[in-house]
């Protein structure tokens, strides 16, 4: 490992001084000395401004600019023109790093050279007055710490983002060449993993626990429009360039509840024909449609029978949870590849 190479911590901060000083003390705990904060305060009316100065007298790698609110996009941007290091690091500032993040991040980016860009696996948290954790959060949790080979992580990279934001961690090559973040109508995060797939970047991950991410209500993930599963619907059909990823072979659209609604808007809106929607289960009586198109059901989709007249087409699954990796397992115990069989898209 290069225990020379500077890391570059690209932090956006919007009102997040009740969370600061325990993000920023773990940063100071990591055992990887060589490393550099570029925050940029966004227009924060809380005293975020105040204790960001307070750090930076206390540790002289801890640098911020203020501005005024431009959302996250230019706010990562304008950390990024702060950087001087060798890689590149995500941060949240209501998050928290293990004390190991930054070397082994380093180390497993050192000692595969063919990889560009790397998260690790992580671990959700919340304080004691938002109360549980949602299910669906704990499953994606699961679900994204499960995904650990870059064959998986590619493969998984249409269903959802299979790096947690906040543990990205690239070369800094991969930032510049691919120009940084972009405004987008969907997550900036996701849009940029796009990118670098189609750049040739192979992605990765360090196999241990090496965040704490906070499930916090107040998160603009909950709020902004960017990250509404119907605009990342988008991003998916956008960036899977659907006529062409299936060489002309017949797509069916699998699902009928919201996901797939919002598959089938995202698909008309870019013009890509389906030849039909098939449900994983039985239907009975009169024969459902979905925004105007006739939904089929299967009988006994547990059986490779079943599918055998869609078995020369292209699958767009829109299942999600545990029912819709059930049905990306039976495909695979059958012979059946993705992306060039089907593609999981939640």
């Amino acid at each position: 490992m290069n225990d020379d190479a500077l890391v570059s911590i690209l932090m956006p901060v919007h009102n997040d001084a009740a969370y600061l000083d325990e993000c920023i003390q773990s940063t100071l705990n990591q055992e990887y000395f060589n490393w550099e904060y570029c925050i940029v305060d966004d227009g924060s009316t809380d005293s975020s401004a105040l204790k960001l100065e307070k750090w930076s007298k206390i540790d002289k790698r801890i640098h911020f600019i203020s501005s005024t609110h431009q959302g996250i996009v230019p706010s990562l941007n304008a950390a990024a023109k702060l950087a001087s290091g060798s890689f590149i690091a995500r941060m949240d500032a209501d998050d928290t790093m293990h004390p190991k993040r930054l070397h082994e991040q380093v180390t497993f980016l050192s000692e595969n050279p063919e990889m560009g860009l790397i998260g690790s696996c992580f671990h959700h948290f919340s304080d004691a007055r938002i109360g549980s954790i949602p299910k669906w959060v704990i499953y994606h949790e699961d679900w994204s710490n499960r995904l650990l080979s870059s064959d998986d992580i590619h493969n998984a990279l249409f269903a959802e983002s299979p790096i947690a934001h906040p543990t990205f961690c690239m070369r800094k090559e991969v930032f510049d060449k691919l120009g940084g973040y972009q405004e987008a109508p969907w997550a900036e995060d996701y849009d940029f993993l796009h990118r670098a797939r189609i750049q040739g970047v192979i992605l990765g991950k360090v196999p241990s626990t090496l965040l704490d991410k906070r499930f916090n209500n107040e998160c603009i993930s909950n709020y902004e429009h960017r990250y509404r599963q119907t605009n990342n619907m988008e991003a998916k059909v956008y960036f899977g360039n659907m006529k062409q990823i299936f060489n002309g072979r017949g797509l069916w659209v699998v699902g009928s509840g919201g996901s797939a609604k919002s598959l089938l808007k995202a698909l008309q809106k870019f013009e890509v024909p389906i030849e039909g929607i098939i449900d994983n289960k039985i239907h009975y009586g009169t024969p459902r449609k979905l925004m105007g198109n006739s939904v089929s059901g299967i009988p006994n989709p547990e059986n490779e029978k079943s599918w055998e007249k869609l078995k020369n087409k292209r699958l767009l699954l829109a299942i999600g949870g545990e029912k819709g990796q059930q049905l990306v397992d039976q495909f695979k115990f059958w012979g059946w590849k993705q992306p060039e069989d089907f593609v999981k898209l939640v």
